[in-house]
């Protein structure tokens, strides 16, 4: 959703009620206060849908190595996705489980050289409830 103006850039397919709050750039805008939802706590907070994505978008060819990500941690209001499945511009594809903390999670592996990276595949206990991400960094060069 939205043309990207700079980079990195986040886009998605779904954002709660097409709500700033809840859009997909909130993800890499540095804040990880994850405790609460609404305008203090901006997020990537999409409806309650099963083909949900995220991407994250470099506008230029990067090498990435880690991957940290906060969810949101309004319990109970807030459920979380258990697993994801990353899927990078090379083709390449990673399955990932996502814990319920409200600390950073980190996720490594081997370099690769890509231009974006997808968040698909998002699973949740039924049955389906808010879940959202905070914030998500990418590491390399």
């Amino acid at each position: 959703m939205g043309d990207a103006k700079s980079y990195p850039h986040a886009s998605t397919n779904s954002v709660c009620r097409g709500d700033r709050v809840f859009g997909a750039q909130n993800v890499i805008n540095g804040k990880t206060a994850n405790l609460g939802h609404g305008g203090k706590f901006p997020s990537w907070g999409p409806d309650k849908r099963e083909d949900l994505w995220i991407q994250i978008d470099f506008g230029k060819t990067v090498e990435i190595d880690k991957i940290v990500l906060w969810i949101r941690t309004q319990f109970p209001h807030d459920k979380h996705w258990h697993s994801v499945t990353l899927v990078f511009s090379d083709g390449s594809q990673q399955k990932i489980k996502i814990a319920k903390t409200k600390e950073p999670q980190t996720f490594k592996f081997k370099k690769r050289k890509v231009k974006w990276v997808k968040f698909t595949e998002l699973v949740q206990e039924k049955p389906m409830g808010w879940c959202a991400f905070t914030e998500v960094q990418v590491w390399g060069q």
